[in-house]
C-alpha cells in the first residue's frame, strides 16, 4: 500500500481531522501525524495524554469493504498486531490488554481507537488512530504509562517510527484481505496479556479469578472462573485487577 503522510503541528485529535479531510472522497493509506494533539481519545470517550513532539500520534484510512461489519472486531485486531510487531521489531516485547491496549510488563504504552464506518452489511471506512509512546519520559496524568524510551533507554525518530509501524499495520491488513483470519486469531490469542493463568477481575463490585479462553469475533472476552464458569463480558463491564 502506498501511504500520503500529512504532517500537523497541532490538532485536537487526528481521527477527527483524517474524517473530515476524507469527507465524501474517501481514500485508502492517508496519514495524519499530528506533533501535538490536544484531545487525543480512547475508547468510550477516554483521553490520551502525550508531551508534544515526544510521541507517535496518528490516525490512517482503510477501505476494507471486503469485511463483513459483524467481524469488524478483525480491524482491532490488525491495529494491535502491527503495533506489537513493531515494538517487536524494535527489541520490545508487548502484550495487546483486550481490546486493544499495548501493554509492556504491566504498564500501557501504547492506545488506540478505531472508528468503522458501515455500508451495506460491510465496513466501509475504518480510521485507525494510534497513540505510541515513544521517547517521553515523564507523565502528570496517565496512570501507568511506559514509553519505549523508558523501556530501553533509547531516543527515536518519531517519524521513521511512523514509516516503520505504518508498513506493520500494512502486512496485517494484507493478511486480512487475504482472509487468513486464523493468523490473525491465533496471533491475538499469543500475545494477549495475561493470555495464560487466572489472574483477578471485577465486575459490577464482584472480584474474581478467571482466565481468558475466547475473544469472541463480536469482540467480547470470555472468561472462566476456577469452578469452570464461564462469562461473557463487552468492553467496559470487566476490569483487570493488578
Amino acid at each position: 500500500m502506498q501511504f500520503t503522510i500529512h504532517y500537523v503541528e497541532q490538532t485536537e485529535s487526528t481521527n477527527d481531522l483524517l474524517t473530515k479531510m476524507l469527507y465524501g472522497k474517501p481514500m485508502e493509506g492517508v496519514v495524519v501525524r499530528a506533533y501535538a494533539q490536544t484531545q487525543g481519545r480512547g475508547q468510550q470517550g477516554a483521553s490520551w495524554e502525550s508531551e508534544a513532539g515526544k510521541n507517535l500520534t496518528f490516525s490512517l484510512s482503510l477501505l476494507p469493504a471486503f469485511l463483513a461489519a459483524t467481524a469488524m472486531f478483525y480491524m482491532v485486531k490488525v491495529g494491535s498486531l502491527a503495533v506489537v510487531d513493531f515494538l517487536a521489531a524494535e527489541g520490545i516485547q508487548a502484550a495487546v490488554k483486550w481490546p486493544n491496549d499495548i501493554y509492556v510488563d504491566d504498564k500501557k504504552i501504547c492506545g488506540m481507537l478505531i472508528e468503522q464506518k458501515i455500508a451495506g452489511g460491510n465496513i466501509a471506512q475504518a480510521i485507525v488512530g494510534i497513540g505510541l509512546n515513544v521517547n517521553q519520559r515523564v507523565f502528570l496524568h496517565a496512570p501507568n504509562p511506559t514509553s519505549m524510551s523508558l523501556v530501553d533507554g533509547k531516543e527515536r525518530d518519531v517519524n521513521q517510527c511512523l514509516k516503520q509501524l505504518s508498513e506493520h499495520i500494512d502486512k496485517r491488513y494484507q493478511a486480512l484481505k487475504e482472509r487468513r483470519f486464523e493468523e490473525l486469531d491465533k496471533d491475538y490469542a499469543e500475545k494477549m496479556y495475561r493470555g495464560h493463568g487466572y489472574h483477578n477481575f471485577c465486575s459490577s463490585n464482584e472480584i474474581f479469578s478467571a482466565k481468558i479462553v475466547n475473544v469472541k469475533t463480536s469482540g467480547e472476552l470470555v472468561l472462566e472462573k476456577e469452578n469452570g464458569k464461564q462469562r461473557t463480558f463487552a468492553f467496559k463491564q470487566v476490569t483487570f485487577l493488578q
